[in-house]
C-alpha cells in the first residue's frame, strides 16, 4: 500500500502542476472570471477523475481510500462556487460521454476494480456499503449518489459564501463533514474509516499547499518579469523592453503591411531642474511627464519606455502617417501648457519637450536605422531651439 500511496502522491504533483502551468500560460490573463472559474473546475474535475480512477485498497476490508477524492472542495477555495460545481459534475459528464458504468470506481459500488498486486481495490461485496450496482442502473447524470454528491456541493459553495472564517478552516471542515457523508453513506466500520479519512486529508492537504504554492511561485514570477521590464521611477517600460519589443513591432509592420513610428523625446534643460530644486523634484517632474505621455497615445496602442534619464521613446503602430505627427505635436501642445509639480505648496514649473519622429520605410527597415534616424531629428529640433518636433 506504502508504493501505491507513493504513486498517487506522484501523480497529484504531476497532473497539478500540468494544469496550471496551462492555467496560467492560457487563461489566467482572461477578462472574464465566470470564463476562468469554469476553466478550473474543469481541471479540477479533470485531475479528479484521474484521481478516482486509481483507488487504494486498505487491507482487509472493502475500504477504497482516493487520495484526491474531495478535489471539488479545493476547486471552491482556488476557483468560487462554479469551479465546484464543474468540478463535482464532471466526471458524470465524462462517464456519460465514455458511456461508462455511471458511479464512482468502489466507493459507491462499482462493479468492477482495478488490480495491481492487491493494492486496489477489488469488487466490493454490494451488501457491505450503502447500495449497489443496481441501485445506480440508469442516467449517469441522475444516480442517488451523484444527486447526494451535488447536494454537498451546494453545501460547499454556501459554506465559502457564509461562513467568516478563514478559507483553510472551511475547507477542513468540509472535507471531515465529506468524510462523515460516505461514512453514512457505506455504512463502514470506523477504523477503516479513521484511516481512510487520515489518507484522504493528507492527499488533500498535498493538493492545496501544492496549488498554493504553484500560485505564489507564480506571481513572484510575474513581479520578477515586471521588475526586469518596467523603469522603477515612472512604471513606464525600461530600455531593456524596448530592446526586446522593437524588433518585434517591426516584424508586425512587415507581415501587416501597417506603418510603425518611433518618436524620442526629451526633456528641455532637465538638469537645471535637478541642479535647481534637487533631485527628489526632478524625479517627481519625470514621473509626471511619463503619465502624460503613456495617457496621450493610450488610443494607438503605443509603447511608452524611459531609457534614461529624461530620454524618453514612443512606438506608435499606425495606418495614417499624418494622424502620427498631428499627435505629437499636440503632444508637445499639451506639455508646454501643463503645470509641473517640483514639491507640495511650490509654484509650478512650465517646461518643454523636443522630439525626433522617425517613421518605418524603405530606407528605414532596421531597429538601427530607425532609431538613429529619430535621434538625428531630435537633435536637430534641440538645435532649432527647443520646444519642437522634427521629422527624419
Amino acid at each position: 500500500m506504502i508504493q501505491t500511496i507513493f504513486l498517487n502522491v506522484s501523480m497529484i504533483f504531476l497532473t497539478m502542476f500540468l494544469f496550471y502551468q496551462l492555467y496560467f500560460k492560457y487563461c489566467e490573463h482572461w477578462k472574464s472570471n465566470i470564463a476562468k472559474q469554469l476553466v478550473l473546475g474543469i481541471g479540477f474535475g479533470l485531475v479528479q477523475y484521474i484521481y478516482y480512477q486509481f483507488p487504494i485498497n486498505l487491507p482487509g476490508t472493502h475500504t477504497s481510500i482516493f487520495m484526491g477524492g474531495t478535489t471539488f472542495i479545493t476547486a471552491a477555495v482556488f476557483g468560487g462556487g462554479i469551479a465546484a460545481f464543474t468540478a463535482s459534475s464532471f466526471q458524470s459528464v465524462i462517464q456519460w460521454l465514455m458511456d461508462e458504468v455511471p458511479d464512482l470506481p468502489n466507493r459507491f459500488g462499482r462493479p468492477h476494480g482495478r488490480s495491481n498486486g492487491g493494492d486496489f481495490a477489488p469488487p466490493p461485496d454490494p451488501g457491505s456499503i450503502g447500495f449497489g450496482p443496481t441501485s445506480l442502473e440508469g442516467s449517469p447524470l441522475f444516480n442517488f449518489h451523484m444527486l447526494g454528491l451535488m447536494g454537498f456541493t451546494v453545501l460547499v459553495v454556501i459554506a465559502f459564501w457564509l461562513l467568516p472564517w478563514k478559507k483553510w478552516k472551511i475547507w477542513l471542515l468540509l472535507n471531515v463533514l465529506y468524510q462523515i457523508y460516505l461514512f453514512m453513506m457505506q455504512n463502514g466500520d470506523l477504523s477503516s474509516t479513521f484511516v481512510r479519512t487520515a489518507i484522504e486529508l493528507t492527499g488533500a492537504s498535498l493538493i492545496g499547499f501544492f496549488i498554493m504554492y504553484m500560485y505564489n511561485a507564480n506571481d513572484s514570477m510575474k513581479r520578477l518579469k515586471q521588475n526586469a521590464l518596467t523603469d522603477s521611477l515612472t512604471g513606464l517600460y525600461n530600455v531593456r523592453y524596448f530592446d526586446y519589443i522593437f524588433p518585434k513591432m517591426i516584424s508586425d509592420t512587415e507581415r501587416r503591411k501597417s506603418g510603425l513610428a518611433l518618436i524620442i523625446v526629451d526633456l528641455d534643460h532637465f538638469k537645471s531642474i535637478n541642479d535647481t530644486y534637487g533631485h527628489p523634484s526632478g524625479d517627481r517632474v519625470l514621473t509626471e511627464l511619463a503619465g502624460l505621455l503613456k495617457g496621450h497615445f493610450k488610443s494607438f496602442k503605443a509603447v511608452v519606455s524611459r531609457n534614461g534619464g529624461e530620454e524618453f521613446t514612443i512606438l506608435i503602430p499606425h495606418k495614417n502617417r499624418q494622424s502620427v505627427i498631428e499627435e505629437a505635436e499636440r503632444l508637445r501642445e499639451k506639455i508646454e501648457a501643463h503645470p509641473f509639480t517640483t514639491a507640495e505648496n511650490s509654484e509650478p514649473l512650465m517646461l518643454t519637450i523636443s522630439a525626433g519622429l522617425a517613421f518605418y520605410s524603405p530606407k528605414c527597415q532596421s531597429r538601427k536605422t530607425m532609431y538613429e534616424s529619430a535621434d538625428q531629428a531630435l537633435y536637430k529640433a534641440k538645435e532649432a531651439g527647443r520646444n519642437k518636433i522634427r521629422i527624419a
